[in-house]
């Protein structure tokens, strides 16, 4: 006979931890927000992106969504004359209990450009035991043009680093972020910009595919999933032909 109080569940079903929805995840798929005005109009509307468990099959998304993310803090004019390179912050949080895991924020200009046309990135993350955590986003391979020369940056415990791929920028490319963990030197893991079907080139918006690393804690797990909104941002947003 079942106890007062006490929760039971059928053996052998995994429960969703609804409080720290990463942990489980071997991976996440992001699409960005369809937005009309960007479709018909041609207006650079406050990017969002929805985070779902990655499905084994490649490239799409299982279950509902889990973190969502918003950029905030930019205006509409600043949207439309700046476009990619405008400054931003973009609040992660999870869906369930809209709890706050991170905060991104980039300012003027691209972080793939030198000089005063640089934009400085960090992200802030609040989960675990830890506290909040902060570090800064890396360009440790100097000036890149997309489509030219390989593309990397570092964020937190990770370098990342993808190939010098002209086809990864155009709409029906891939591109591929390899994650190579900083303290141990080990590969494991990725960062898969996906290639548009004709609703994505239709609205404007970008898909990645994350492959945590094995080991990866949910701190960890942010901080890839910032490296996404990283490359959105500052590398495939002006690829998308909305500015």
């Amino acid at each position: 006979m079942q106890a007062m109080g006490v929760e039971t569940k059928p053996p052998n079903v995994q429960v969703m931890d609804h409080s720290n929805p990463l942990a489980r995840l071997n991976g996440v798929h992001i699409e960005q927000v369809r937005r009309i005005a960007e479709a018909c109009l041609g207006c650079e509307m406050a990017n969002e992106y929805m985070i779902y468990e990655l499905s084994p099959t490649p490239g799409h998304k299982s279950g509902p969504e889990l973190v969502h993310v918003k950029e905030v803090g930019s205006s509409f004019c600043n949207r439309q004359c700046c476009g990619p390179c405008r400054h931003l912050t973009a609040e992660m949080y999870t869906v369930h209990d809209n709890r706050p895991i991170g905060t991104y924020r980039k300012g003027q200009g691209l972080a793939w450009c030198v000089g005063c046309c640089a934009a400085t990135a960090t992200l802030v993350t609040n989960v675990g035991k830890g506290g909040e955590q902060h570090y800064d986003v890396g360009n440790p391979h100097g000036c890149q043009c997309p489509g030219c020369t390989p593309l990397g940056f570092t964020l937190g415990d990770f370098d990342f680093r993808g190939d010098c791929s002209c086809c990864g920028h155009t709409p029906c490319g891939q591109y591929v972020f390899n994650v190579t963990n900083k303290n141990t030197g080990a590969e494991d893991g990725s960062v898969v910009k996906l290639r548009q079907g004709c609703a994505d080139i239709f609205y404007k918006i970008n898909k990645y595919s994350l492959t945590f690393p094995a080991d990866a804690t949910e701190e960890q797990k942010v901080q890839l999933i910032a490296a996404a909104i990283h490359s959105d941002f500052n590398y495939f947003e002006q690829k998308k032909n909305n500015n």
